[in-house]
């Protein structure tokens, strides 16, 4: 059912403000740090493969119009300001934003309390039992601490229609996406430095192919 008018046009404002704002050139991958580095790759500006395209704009602000949609908009680049470009080790690569009411919140798998953590976080919390016996699953599943300590927790897509799983998909933040994988890859500084890339399910491991990480210098596991 549409939303009423007035709250509808103050969301679509909100919208259009957050993804035409010269601020989100900043926060769109990974902060200050994000912008002052490439500008000094791009001639002083941002590249344009970094904003999200026209299309994927008209996209959102329809969906806006007609339904719920997750993350809420002030958390949708949570991952790029928790996480500075400088400061990434590891990238963990999930499909889209859970879909349900109190879930979404930015970072991929991550969940504010009183939320219990879905059954996705789990599996990761049971991997890396298997992988590391001493390690002991917290009852929290807020991974904003393991974000500010360098693990960028980014999804394929950044939104998603509520209770449906995918309906963001193959919009246009797939090569949003690759592109933030890429300038996380040629950061500068990072000349001997390895990235530890973690791709969650099918559409996470499409996208580290299509970006074509170099295997020699950077570590890429996959899990289904």
């Amino acid at each position: 059912m549409p939303k009423d008018t007035s709250k509808l046009a103050q969301t679509t404002d909100t919208l259009s403000t957050t993804i035409k704002s010269s601020s989100l050139k900043s926060r769109v991958v990974t902060g200050a740090s994000f912008k002052a580095q490439t500008k000094s790759k791009s001639s002083g500006s941002v590249a344009s493969p970094l904003l999200p395209t026209t299309l994927l704009k008209k996209f959102l602000l329809d969906e806006h119009r007609q339904y719920t949609v997750y993350p809420p908009l002030h958390h949708v680049y949570t991952w790029s300001n928790l996480t500075p470009l400088d400061q990434v080790k590891v990238v963990v690569l999930g499909q889209d934003p859970y879909h349900n009411v109190g879930q979404a919140h930015g970072l991929s798998f991550s969940v504010l309390p009183p939320t219990k953590p879905p059954g996705s976080l789990k599996n990761i919390y049971k991997q890396l039992t298997l992988d590391y016996p001493t390690f002991k699953p917290p009852i929290s599943g807020d991974l904003t601490p393991s974000a500010k300590s360098g693990v960028l927790w980014l999804n394929t897509s950044l939104t998603v229609r509520a209770h449906k799983a995918a309906s963001h998909a193959n919009k246009g933040w797939e090569t949003f996406t690759a592109q933030v994988m890429r300038t996380v890859m040629e950061r500068q500084g990072a000349t001997h430095q390895g990235i530890v890339f973690m791709a969650w399910g099918l559409p996470a491991q499409k996208t580290c192919d299509k970006v074509g990480i170099d295997e020699e210098k950077h570590l890429v596991l996959k899990y289904d």
